[in-house]
């Protein structure tokens, strides 16, 4: 993709003519994480929005595309909704005064659009579902390893991580069978999403192994978290299969900046105390 390069003046012009195109035209800072646009009088605003208040959202989109183009000097596009009304958000890599920035341009689809003959596709309902199945884990309604590899580098504030294996899953699912070992699987998945933060993110990272990302936990909260978690997963029962102990390996890592390979280490971590039901294993860096 040939790169737009423009001046501060040149962008302001070329923002006004977005706005004849699209509903919205905005520029991204170079985070992502904040906008401004073309004001009533043609001037590009002062003033800085959270991206991802447009959308009467609290947090960042699930599908954030902006910073992945951010990343890859790319484009892409999505659908979102907004009060039912579907739009097309486009993404486009642009260098302002030398400096990397994202144009995301924004078009209204209207019911004429996505008719075909007499026939309304309920595309509403397409559109919510894409926009989340994409990165769910159709298993456990958590998120997905697709999640982690695309969208967890472009999270913000995230200053731990914990790495989750079920102990003695393999065991389980030879004794009672896959349908137990599924039981089991899902009862985890749902006690580890209710002892976290609405901003934490669960991840199934594979198999019976998940990966727990944390928004602004200080390190010497982290071990204590973790040991709760621990805990509560000891009292789990299944009804039908009371005999069944259900316990987990954890380790964590809490850091000043996110990488992958802070998963890697809270792996292991993990395996330091691994089969050890009272211990998790912590470490800090940086």
């Amino acid at each position: 993709m040939e790169i737009l390069r423009l001046s501060s003046s040149e962008l302001e012009q070329y923002m006004k003519c977005l706005k004849t195109v699209f509903q919205d035209a905005r520029l991204l800072d170079a985070n992502c994480t904040d906008y401004r646009m073309v004001n009533k009088e043609g001037k590009l605003g002062e003033h800085m929005y959270n991206c991802f208040k447009i959308w009467n959202r609290n947090s960042r989109c699930e599908n954030c595309i902006s910073r992945k183009v951010l990343q890859e000097k790319t484009i892409a596009h999505k659908f979102e909704l907004l009060d039912d009304e579907i739009y097309i958000v486009f993404a486009k890599y642009i260098e302002v005064d030398g400096e990397g920035r994202v144009l995301e341009m924004l078009c209204h689809v209207t019911n004429d659009m996505i008719k075909n003959g007499d026939v309304d596709f309920p595309i509403r309902e397409a559109i919510k579902h894409t926009n989340r199945e994409i990165y769910e884990d159709v298993q456990l309604k958590i998120y997905n390893r697709r999640y982690y590899e695309e969208q967890t580098l472009t999270l913000d504030d995230i200053t731990a991580a914990a790495f989750i294996d079920i102990d003695y899953f393999k065991a389980i699912n030879d004794q009672y069978g896959h349908s137990v070992g599924d039981e089991v699987l899902l009862k985890v998945a749902n006690s580890l999403k209710s002892q976290v933060r609405e901003n934490d993110i669960v991840i199934r990272y594979g198999g019976d192994e998940f990966v727990i990302l944390f928004h602004k936990i200080p390190a010497e909260v982290l071990k204590n978290r973790l040991l709760v978690i621990k805990n509560n997963i000891k009292k789990l029962k299944i009804d039908e299969h009371p005999e069944i102990e259900f316990s987990i390996s954890i380790g964590g890592c809490s850091f000043s900046e996110f990488s992958h390979k802070i998963v890697d280490l809270a792996d292991s971590q993990m395996y330091l105390v691994k089969h050890n039901p009272d211990e998790v294993a912590v470490v800090h860096i940086g």
